[in-house]
């Protein structure tokens, strides 16, 4: 800092001053030097709490889209066995009707499970 550097007149609740000059005796600085010093500081934190959140929106981001991008596939693969089932209630449905077309076989003297076992009972 030099003496051709812009000046600026403030005014401080007198508690905050002590604060600033206390402040100032233990780093050893000018009181000057100390304000300027904590608005450093402060614009410092200001920048990097405003890169943090950056980050984390973007790895927030980078999650839901991993996240998505899981769900899309395990959609994809409940979708390919849905197919597959639905393929097979077709196919069996076809071979139902294809069996309910066709002449059912008939074997003479042949009775029921159920008589047999009654005749053998007797």
């Amino acid at each position: 800092m030099s003496r051709e550097d812009p000046q600026l007149k403030l005014r401080l609740p007198e508690e905050l001053k002590q604060r600033v000059v206390e402040a100032a005796r233990r780093n050893n600085r000018s009181v000057n030097a100390e304000i300027v010093n904590l608005l450093e500081d402060a614009f410092i934190t200001e920048v990097f709490a405003e890169k943090m959140e950056r980050l984390s929106v973007e790895r927030a981001d980078q999650r839901s889209a991993a996240q998505a991008k899981s769900i899309n596939s395990r959609l994809s693969e409940i979708e390919a066995k849905l197919d597959q089932l639905l393929a097979f209630e077709d196919h069996y449905r076809e071979q139902a009707e294809h069996s309910k077309s066709k002449p059912s076989v008939v074997v003479r003297n042949e009775k029921p499970l159920s008589a047999r076992r009654q005749k053998d009972e007797e």
